[in-house]
Order: structure tokens, then sequence, then C-alpha cells
């Protein structure tokens, strides 16, 4: 009976670590992904504003954001570009 006690408890035990295993690949995995999200631009819309950057080697780029964008969207697409 304690052979079967402790057998059970172990399994239990293995299971609620293969649980945490698993749930942390999750949250890694949907990190992962936040971070290519954040990597990955929008379509530029036809309209909307137009914002510019000077470049450090003095060049200039610039690209049309929609006016719901938020500016978080500009800052991922200001350092994606550098």
């Amino acid at each position: 009976e304690d052979r079967a006690r402790e057998e059970e408890r172990r399994k239990r035990q293995e299971k609620e670590e293969a649980e945490k295993r698993a749930a942390q690949l999750e949250k890694e995995r949907k990190a992962a992904e936040r971070a290519e999200s954040d990597n990955e631009a929008a379509p530029e819309p036809s309209t909307g504003p137009r914002v510019a950057l000077r470049l450090p080697n003095g060049s200039r780029i610039m690209r049309r954001f929609s006016a719901d964008d938020p500016l978080l969207e500009i800052r991922r697409w200001a350092r994606r570009a550098l």
C-alpha cells in the first residue's frame, strides 16, 4: 500500500512538472511570436500622415502611416530602419 501511494505521488509530481514545462514553452512561444510581429511592418496606406527620418549616414527614409496607427507603430518602424 505504501508503494502504491508513493508511486501515485511520483506520477502526480511528474505530471505537474510536465504541465509546468508545457506552460513555460507556451509562454516562450507567445513571446517569440510577439517579438516577430514587432519586426513585421504593416502595409503602407496610400493616404495618411507621412513621417521622414534622417539616418546617421545622411540618407532619408519616409513612410506613410494610417491616422489611426499608434505612436508605437512609428517607433517600431524607426527601430527597424536603424
